[in-house]
């Protein structure tokens, strides 16, 4: 009987664990100018000329549609308009879209993340492992500060 009572409370200590794994994350994904191998980046000082906003747009709105139907599970995300971006540790500025979804598969690239349009470079970031699916009362949802764990 003793033993019976030592598995259950293993078993029941040890199977929530699977089923609220931390298999998702905060999502970052810009697409931008490319920048130097040395993060030097041109450009955003300079006026947004419409073949490249067009192409930031379309990048926007293919990753738009790809976290909510297939890179993550119910949150979906957004884009900023074409905006001067400056990669962490970077140096000047250049044109890009900044994308964040709050809850994302862990792994974006086996789950078909768009690449970025000929002429134009991804950026991506994954600071925080979150729930997928938030455990019972927890108050977290969708609504969520980026990188702050």
């Amino acid at each position: 009987m003793r033993t019976t009572s030592y598995l259950l409370a293993t078993l029941l200590t040890v199977v929530p664990g699977p089923i609220f794994a931390r298999d998702c994350t905060h999502l970052e994904v810009v697409y931008h100018i490319p920048c130097t191998k040395e993060f030097v980046c041109m450009g955003g000082n300079n006026n947004l000329d419409a073949l490249t906003n067009y192409s930031l747009i379309k990048n926007a709105q293919q990753w738009e549609k790809w976290i909510k139907e297939k890179g993550g599970p119910g949150c979906g995300g957004k884009c900023t308009a074409p905006i001067p971006w400056t990669p962490r540790f970077g140096i000047g500025s250049a044109w890009g879209v900044v994308c964040q979804a709050a809850r994302a598969r862990r792994d974006p690239w086996h789950h078909g993340m768009p690449e970025a349009i000929i002429g134009f470079a991804r950026s991506v970031g994954t600071p925080c492992n979150v729930f997928c699916d938030p455990p019972p009362g927890s108050r977290t949802g969708c609504d969520f500060v980026y990188g702050f764990c």
